[in-house]
């Protein structure tokens, strides 16, 4: 055998064990993605992201942990929360990732639904198969405060203004008249 080929048989079989290793022992934060064939369910929603978990290992992926209560399009997973798979070693296309999301953003997400073979129990969104696929941040997102919207906080406001206003006129009002009544009293 010559040195190379056997040079490189030892460095593939090097490699492959190395990522074997790192996928063991991070095996608490790693998602290979693989889905069955027959999954090719699209999927819709707009939630909540929160947390983001960077690929820690060959071959693993990165990936959006999404608070999940209704699915706009698509089958209803029956978990909760779901792992939207935003990149990962597979061949693309892969879809669009708004470099903006950070947590607690409401996400518009578009994908392909996969139950993991790896874990049967777990559910995934990946982006990839169709450059149309996408997470972003949802053009309706206006922000939250202690679990309202700034836009819901802002009419709430604008109500409460709009009622102090109007209070405040009916006193002055009142008083006005109140007033105009004392003085024709005292005239007569």
């Amino acid at each position: 055998m010559n040195f190379k080929y056997l040079f490189l048989v030892v460095f593939f079989l090097g490699l492959s064990i190395t990522s074997a290793i790192s996928i063991w022992a991070h095996h608490d934060n790693v998602i290979i993605v693989y889905g069955f064939e027959d999954q090719n369910d699209e999927i819709k929603f707009i939630e909540i992201a929160i947390e983001y978990h960077e690929a820690s290992g060959i071959g693993a992926a990165s990936y959006w942990t999404i608070d999940l209560d209704e699915v706009i399009n698509g089958p209803q997973p029956w978990s909760d929360q779901v792992n939207v798979v935003t990149s990962q070693a597979t061949a693309p296309p892969w879809g669009y990732v708004d470099p903006d999301i950070e947590e607690g953003d409401k996400v518009e997400v578009y994908g392909r639904y996969l139950q993991w073979l790896v874990d049967p129990d777990r559910e995934s969104i990946t982006l990839n198969g169709s450059g149309d696929y996408y997470i972003k941040v949802s053009s309706g997102d206006t922000g939250n405060l202690f679990g309202f919207d700034y836009l819901t906080i802002a009419l709430i406001g604008i109500a409460v203004i709009a009622i102090i206003v109007i209070v405040v006129y009916f006193i002055l009002r009142y008083r006005k008249s109140r007033t105009l009544s004392s003085s024709t009293i005292t005239q007569s």
